[in-house]
């Protein structure tokens, strides 16, 4: 196979011929060098990877690693993946720090598998600094959106706050950003400015079950009750057309019972649903809230025991 007058295709015959003879060192080895003037997505490249499996053995992690070294610019973000697929996450974290160890990353897909390796190694509050540090840095309305759904995906709170705040800076009727900044100012209590950002997402998007929920919500908790009772209706009335029968909606369904007044027939909602999946915590907490809501107090104690019990 090291012959200079055998093409290409003939070595890659070679080398499954020695699979098929049961020399799977010799055949990795000719795979090794068709691979080496190959992009990160090469058939040989992609062979390479199938016959190492899930976990490379230490030579060909370092092998994954020297290419990424030495690739393009360009092309070193998916060379970055591929060891970032084969457990190595040190190793990604070492080569970006390496070539950038200051300031924000210049490349998207680079920061993104920076920061996934970095959330495999435990190191989330350095996640937050480096997506932070890339949101300040780039001005454009397409990289922020990348960015604030980047930071969504990774819980990097504060960086998905600000990226949307200056996406909204520059394109202030961009629903996404208000959608999300609703929601967040809402569960912050910042009602005002929940009422706010949910009121344009709304113009935009009249029919989303959940921004209607939670803008009925931030109207109740400043009193006006008449128009949340309105969004309430707005909102159960496309639930009843949804009907996809996930946890969530059902959950959504026995919020907006409860806030109809329909009181009883929201709790046993909840009971049924908790019968279903009695290990599941936060459908526990959400009743047990809507039953304190209700100032059923010792109901509420009741439910958070036997949650306990469960465990």
């Amino acid at each position: 196979a090291q012959r200079p007058d055998v093409s290409n295709e003939q070595k890659r015959d070679i080398a499954f011929q020695l699979l098929e003879d049961g020399a799977k060192e010799e055949a990795v080895a000719v795979f090794m060098r068709l691979a080496e003037t190959e992009s990160a997505m090469g058939a040989n490249v992609e062979q390479l990877l199938h016959l190492w499996g899930p976990r490379p053995p230490a030579a060909g992690i370092e092998w994954l690693a020297e290419r990424a070294r030495t690739a393009p610019a360009r092309d070193r973000w998916r060379w970055l993946q591929r060891l970032f697929e084969a457990g190595s996450h040190q190793e990604v974290v070492e080569l970006v720090e390496a070539e950038h160890p200051q300031g924000p990353l210049p490349d998207f897909n680079m920061l993104e598998t920076y920061v996934y390796a970095l959330q495999k190694l435990g190191r989330n509050s350095q996640v937050e600094q480096v997506l932070d540090a890339n949101v300040r840095a780039d001005a454009s309305v397409a990289s922020l959106r990348l960015l604030a759904r980047l930071a969504q995906a990774m819980e990097a709170r504060q960086a998905s706050i600000r990226a949307f705040e200056l996406l909204l800076h520059r394109a202030p009727e961009d629903a996404e950003a208000h959608r999300f900044l609703g929601f967040a100012t809402y569960f912050q209590g910042k009602h005002e400015l929940a009422e706010q950002h949910l009121k344009t997402y709304l113009h935009h998007q009249p029919d989303d079950t959940d921004a209607l929920f939670h803008y009925a919500e931030v109207l109740r908790h400043q009193g006006h009750h008449g128009a949340a009772r309105s969004f309430y209706h707005r909102a159960a009335k496309n639930l009843r057309e949804i009907r996809d029968g996930s946890l969530a909606h059902a959950v959504l369904e026995a919020q907006l019972l409860d806030r109809l007044g329909k009181h009883e027939q929201a709790f046993d909602l909840f009971t049924h649903l908790l019968q279903r999946h009695p290990r599941n915590a936060g459908l526990r907490a959400e009743f047990a809230s809507l039953l304190m809501d209700n100032r059923r107090f010792d109901a509420a104690a009741a439910l958070l025991q036997e949650g306990d019990a469960t465990r």
